[in-house]
């Protein structure tokens, strides 16, 4: 389990919990291409009519290249295609109508601010061969007011934002970089302009962004090593005080690439055989914060974390600290395949969030006929369902997540092993997508997956209903 990011703030790190075998750190920002001049556009657009809207779908509006929720493979390669198609043809002159067809992810819930200008209702980005475009629709005219908008990039991932952009319409840009939750970097990029007009553009290039990044991660923006894949949060940001204003939804796109990139990464550890197949532990849209050999826990070992997120990618709602603002706090967890319970502690303490933890880890173990063994961490204090013996089903509740042991905030902890060797865990019949709304245009519907950090999955609708947060 590593910590989730807040737009322009840091969380201090945790001790570890030795019941546990998760290790904490602070969140990490950073990386990118020292490659030749690459350009970042950003537009942020007032509230306008120029994204035609689906009846009956606010989650996500889209004109043109639309391609159902749970598209095969083949099907998103073609929407790439014809995204970048649209994208090449975006001219950055302060008219938004050629965004339209672009998708958009707008805020379900926005948050007025008492200032329209200042509240981000949509997003779109287009992550191009060599420029990266975003696009911010606020609720009202933007405001010409130096690093009031800002980006968090992310094109590594880590369950982190790499980088933060502070737009400026009269002088630099800010960028910042955090490495370690140590080594910060910072830059201002001179001569970049910026205007208001329909729409608010900049243009920035990736080589002014790497004068805040380490050598070591040139690779990682651009080129073969590159996630297949980049997500932006846009928030507005009060210079008194730095506080958040508002945080707009966070929007994932993959690369639009004159050839299509890998719609996963690569898997993290090599692993000969083949992974333990099982149904998604509850009946829900589940975001994974953390993968297998993660940057701060799970080094070496196969084990994921699941969680809730709102659009923001906010993993709760009101306060931080409290168990039940967080939006996977007491969720069911299910049976995700035919076993018998082979160990369960539920008596662990339920901690404060982004609070030291310590204490036993809640946990609860299942053995299969075949020899597959699947274990959670994390269940809520006196939740379990079931005892030593049981014989279970798939979907039968098992216990709710808590936020009990080394748990930095609620989430749940997934591992399995095939007769006693821990291994790879791949979902099976289950709706893959980049952005936490119901309809993402780059969902797709796959018989197995392996999950990957920064992902959401959740049951394929034909199969299990399912509670998406909101």
């Amino acid at each position: 389990m590593t910590q989730l990011p807040l737009p322009g703030r840091e969380r201090a790190g945790v001790r570890v919990d030795p019941s546990n075998t998760e290790q904490y750190a602070p969140p990490r920002t950073g990386r990118v291409n020292s490659s030749p001049a690459v350009r970042v556009h950003i537009i942020v657009t007032m509230h306008a009519t120029f994204i035609s809207r689906i009846a009956g779908i606010t989650a996500v509006s889209l004109c043109v290249c639309t391609v159902a929720a749970g598209a095969s493979d083949d099907d998103i390669r073609a929407k790439i295609a014809e995204v970048r198609a649209a994208a090449l043809r975006i001219n950055l002159d302060g008219d938004a109508s050629d965004w339209a067809a672009i998708p958009t992810i707008t805020d379900a819930a926005p948050t007025p601010t008492g200032n329209p200008g200042m509240d981000i209702e949509a997003a779109a980005i287009a992550p191009l061969d060599s420029e990266l475009l975003v696009m911010i629709r606020t609720r009202g005219r933007p405001l010409k007011f130096d690093h009031l908008y800002r980006l968090n990039i992310d094109y590594r991932g880590d369950a982190t934002f790499d980088i933060q952009v502070a737009l400026s319409f009269t002088g630099a840009h800010a960028v910042w970089a955090n490495h370690d939750n140590k080594d910060a970097r910072y830059t201002l990029m001179q001569g970049v302009p910026a205007k208001i007009g329909d729409v608010i553009e900049a243009s920035i290039t990736y080589e002014d962004l790497a004068k805040v990044l380490p050598a070591d991660k040139a690779a990682d923006l651009m080129g073969a090593a590159a996630r297949g894949w980049v997500r932006v949060r846009p928030f507005t940001m009060r210079l008194r005080g730095a506080s958040i204003i508002d945080e707009g939804p966070a929007v994932a796109s993959y690369r639009l690439t004159a050839t299509p990139p890998p719609l996963d990464d690569p898997m993290p550890m090599r692993y000969d055989g083949e992974p333990a197949v099982i149904a998604l532990p509850g009946a829900a849209q589940w975001y994974v914060s953390q993968g297998a050999d993660g940057a701060y826990t799970h080094q070496r070992t196969w084990a994921y974390d699941l969680n809730m997120v709102d659009r923001s990618l906010n993993p709760y709602r009101g306060d931080a600290k409290l168990k039940e603002s967080h939006l996977v706090w007491d969720m069911p967890i299910l049976a995700p395949v035919d076993a018998t319970v082979t160990a369960v502690d539920d008596a662990g303490e339920d901690h404060t969030p982004y609070a030291e933890q310590t204490g036993r880890t809640n946990s609860l173990v299942l053995n299969t006929d075949d020899g597959r063994t699947v274990v959670f961490y994390h269940l809520r204090q006196g939740s379990a369902e079931v005892k030593v013996g049981d014989r279970v089903t798939v979907g039968q509740t098992l216990a709710h997540v808590g936020n009990s042991g080394g748990a930095n905030y609620p989430h749940l902890h997934v591992q399995t092993a095939i007769a006693g060797r821990a291994t790879p865990t791949a979902f099976r019949n289950v709706r893959v997508s980049l952005n936490p709304v119901a309809d993402d245009p780059w969902a797709r519907d796959l018989d197995t997956w392996s999950p990957r950090e920064g992902f959401l999955v959740e049951p394929q609708p034909s199969t299990k209903p399912q509670r998406i947060p909101r």
